[in-house]
């Protein structure tokens, strides 16, 4: 979210959480600036931020990421860092479904690695979240 206004860290998830797909909107949605804002400064500090996002993270299904200013994202780049050792290390596994980004192939192999899927548009990526992952 660095760099991002409000409205912008908001914006794109709102959107997704209000989905016209049924089976999609009947999902829980975690949107992390409507719980901790940079902006309002109502944490005592940033590790509380921090590991209450990688507890919603830990308890998730599936993340739904979009690629645009991930290189900016150093927040992004460690959450998909916890999800990889989730995944590697527990009995469960965490689906980050991602869309957007000018060109997927030159991000970096590790975040490309650590994408279960990418789909050009956050329609498209809810539609698979939908038909794959929402059994």
């Amino acid at each position: 979210m660095s760099g991002l206004s409000e409205q912008e860290q908001l914006e794109w998830r709102l959107l997704a959480e209000k989905s016209t797909n049924d089976d999609f909107r009947r999902a829980l949605f975690v949107n992390p600036p409507e719980y901790y804002s940079y902006f309002k400064k109502e944490h005592h500090t940033e590790l509380e931020i921090m590991r209450w996002e990688l507890e919603q993270i830990r308890s998730s299904d599936v993340v739904l990421l979009n690629l645009d200013g991930i290189n900016d994202s150093v927040g992004t780049h460690i959450e998909l860092g916890y999800i990889n050792a989730i995944n590697s290390t527990q009995p469960k596994t965490i689906f980050v479904v991602a869309f957007g980004g000018n060109d997927f192939k030159s991000l970096h192999p590790w975040i490309r690695e650590s994408i279960f899927r990418h789909e050009p548009t956050m329609n498209a990526a809810i539609n698979y979240i939908v038909d794959y992952i929402l059994l």
